[in-house]
C-alpha cells in the first residue's frame, strides 16, 4: 500500500483528505501526486529567487554594491589608464624616488666588466712615488648608467678603495652636481677638471679622477665606483667638498646607488 493525497475539487472548501490507495487499483493517483509535488517545488524556488534583492537589482546597481565592499579586487580606473598608456603614465605618476618599471638603477662600463682587473692606463700617475713608480696614465674609465629614479635632479660619483691605507680606505674621486640629463662619461673625460659639473677633493687634493697607485706587492685592491642619484638640484652645493663632507650633505637626499668594481695592484717592479 502507498499513502497519497487526494485533493477535493477546487473551490469546494474541503480540506485534503488522507486516503489509502492500492497501486494496483489506482496507480494514476500516485503519478499525479508526484507531478503536483514537482510543480509546487518549482513554483516555490521561483518565488524565492524573485524576492532576492541582489538578483532583482539592475546590473549597474550590482556593480556599485560590489565595488563598495572592502576586500574586493574591484578594477581601478586609474590603474587601467596606466596600463593602457604603455607605462609612460606609470613612470610620470610614480612616487618620488621610485625607480621606473623598466629595471633597477645600474652602472656599467664598455671597457671592463664588474670585478675585472684594470689595464694600467686606468692606474694613477704620481711623480712622487718612485720606488717603484706608478705605471699608470691616470685615464678615467668610460662609464654609463641607466634607469635613474624619476625624482633625480643630479648625480654624484665616488671612487673608493676599501683596501687602501692598509684597510682604512682611500678616496680616489669625488664628483657631484652632474645634471640628470648626463647619463655617461667617455674615457678620460674625468681626468681633467670638470666644466659641466663640480669636482670634490680626493686623496691627493685634486678635483678630478686619480687612478690606483697603492703599495707595491699588495694583493689586488677593489676600486668601487658608485653613482648616486640625488634630489638636489645642480648649483646647490659648495664646490670642493671632500668625500665625508659630501656624504653628510647627501643624507636624506640620496635616492639610489649604482656601483661597479675594478681591481688593480701596483707592480713590484
Amino acid at each position: 500500500m502507498h499513502i497519497v493525497f487526494a485533493f477535493g475539487l477546487l473551490g469546494g472548501g474541503r480540506e485534503p483528505q488522507l486516503q489509502f490507495h492500492s497501486r494496483r487499483k489506482n496507480p494514476f493517483v500516485f503519478v499525479a501526486w508526484l507531478f503536483f509535488t514537482a510543480l509546487c517545488a518549482v513554483a516555490l524556488s521561483g518565488c524565492a529567487a524573485d524576492s532576492d534583492p541582489r538578483r532583482s537589482a539592475a546590473p549597474g546597481a550590482q556593480h556599485k554594491v560590489a565595488s563598495g565592499k572592502k576586500g574586493l579586487n574591484a578594477p581601478n580606473p586609474q590603474q587601467a589608464l596606466l596600463k593602457a598608456d604603455g607605462g609612460v603614465m606609470a613612470a610620470a605618476a610614480a612616487p618620488a624616488g621610485t625607480v621606473p618599471t623598466d629595471g633597477p638603477f645600474t652602472l656599467s662600463s664598455p671597457a671592463f666588466k664588474d670585478g675585472d682587473v684594470w689595464p694600467s692606463k686606468f692606474a694613477g700617475s704620481d711623480p712622487s712615488r718612485t720606488s717603484p713608480p706608478c705605471p699608470g696614465q691616470n685615464v678615467s674609465p668610460p662609464l654609463s648608467w641607466s634607469n635613474a629614479p624619476s625624482a633625480t635632479q643630479s648625480f654624484a660619483i665616488f671612487m673608493f678603495d676599501p683596501d687602501g691605507s692598509n684597510g682604512l680606505g682611500v678616496v680616489h674621486w669625488v664628483a657631484y652636481d652632474i645634471p640628470p640629463s648626463k647619463m655617461s662619461l667617455s674615457e678620460g673625460e674625468a681626468s681633467e677638471s670638470p666644466k659641466t659639473w663640480v669636482g670634490g677633493k680626493n686623496v691627493v687634493g685634486s678635483d678630478r679622477y686619480f687612478g690606483p697607485c697603492g703599495p707595491a706587492g699588495h694583493t689586488l685592491h677593489h676600486y668601487v665606483i658608485t653613482v648616486v642619484a640625488t634630489d638636489i638640484p645642480p648649483g646647490t652645493l659648495m664646490p670642493g667638498l671632500t668625500h665625508a663632507e659630501l656624504t653628510e650633505q647627501l643624507r636624506g637626499h640620496a635616492l639610489a646607488p649604482a656601483s661597479i668594481v675594478g681591481r688593480y695592484t701596483r707592480p713590484s717592479s
